[in-house]
């Protein structure tokens, strides 16, 4: 099946665009977090400009069954965002593919397990190995901010909006 572009692909900017409503929109594959090619960039440009449109047309809810885990994608993503600006790319490519992953995830899946740090699992091996646990059923986040990054992520989101002010 050929691919269904909703919007216009200008190759020299590697972005999408789409005239609507009188108004030019344009989004950067950076900033979908996708690859700078209009192959591997459509689908989320095609998924960005549903979203878009919706809002642009008043609807307030823009969950299209795949979204409703969008606190988690927005940590994601502000995580990519901040491996790109500091010169982590590799990272960067890994927060993508959990962003992805995310967004294909049903409705009643916990997204924040994506958010666990890779580091998660050889630390609890270690502690384990050293004769302590965490409990099981421990919220993936809190886990995170304990054992995994979680406190250097938090430390980054508040520099960020310490920036931003």
């Amino acid at each position: 099946m050929p691919a269904s572009y909703l919007m216009s692909w200008e190759p020299k900017s590697r972005r999408w665009w789409k005239q609507y409503k009188g108004k030019r929109y344009i989004v950067s594959c950076r900033q979908l977090g996708a690859p700078e090619t209009k192959e591997g960039s459509y689908q989320m440009a095609n998924e960005w400009w549903r979203a878009r449109q919706a809002a642009i047309d008043g609807e307030t809810e823009l969950f299209d069954g795949r979204h409703v885990h969008r606190s988690a994608i927005d940590m994601m993503a502000f995580r990519r965002d901040w491996c790109l600006a500091n010169d982590r790319p590799e990272e960067a490519e890994v927060w993508s593919r959990r962003i992805e992953d995310v967004r294909s995830m049903p409705n009643e899946a916990n997204p924040y397990t994506a958010i666990v740090s890779p580091v998660v699992a050889e630390r609890l091996d270690y502690l384990e190995r050293a004769g302590g646990s965490v409990p099981a059923e421990m919220d993936p986040l809190d886990l995170e901010f304990q054992v995994g990054d979680g406190k250097v992520w938090h430390r980054r989101e508040q520099e960020a909006e310490t920036i931003a002010l």
